[in-house]
């Protein structure tokens, strides 16, 4: 009984984080102009693996 509580409890938790991105990320991500959006990958050496147009060791963006 105790694995099906722990399988309950892990989807759960699981559909509150996908309501939270479905709900949330669109809007916080629409904040963002890609001149924004470039300079924070830059700032956190992003493109280092990554590229916009193009894949490095990272997949593209």
């Amino acid at each position: 009984m105790n694995t099906l509580n722990a399988r309950l409890t892990a989807r759960a938790l699981l559909a509150a984080a996908v309501w939270g991105l479905v709900t949330f990320a669109p809007a916080a991500s629409a904040e963002l102009s890609d001149g924004e959006a470039k300079k924070i990958l830059k700032k956190n050496d992003c493109f280092k693996c990554h590229a916009i147009d193009k894949t490095k060791k990272g997949p593209s963006y």
